[in-house]
């Protein structure tokens, strides 16, 4: 499984109540801006590849938010109140910010 893939399965999991279960697989939407860069249009894609190989399910990429489970990718695009940008500071070349907002929102943000 996917390093990330594998984040979002288990993000927030606990012995009592996991983040998410396997019936809620299809519910989740990769949220990108338009204005992204190409990485983060690139790490979408990637996210959207492998999650269909971690879990059998297809899941779009949309320019907005949808109802079910919204996985956001980038700076661009996510609400102002999900994150500070002083917590992006410091990031690697290859590092990324990973934050469950809510049960519906997850954010993942990299480097520039």
């Amino acid at each position: 499984m996917c390093m990330i893939a594998s984040l979002i399965v288990c993000l927030g999991a606990t012995a009592d109540a996991p983040w998410c279960t396997m019936n809620q697989y299809d519910s989740f939407q990769i949220v990108v801006a338009p204005s992204a860069i190409e990485r983060e249009q690139e790490a979408a894609r990637e996210l959207q590849r492998y999650w269909e190989l971690a879990t059998g399910h297809t899941i779009p990429v949309s320019e907005k938010p949808g109802d079910g489970i919204n996985v956001w990718i980038g700076r661009d695009g996510v609400p102002a109140d999900y994150y500070d940008p002083s917590e992006l500071e410091g990031l690697s070349h290859d590092g990324f910010f990973l934050r469950s907002v809510s049960p519906t929102d997850l954010i993942i943000i990299g480097a520039r």
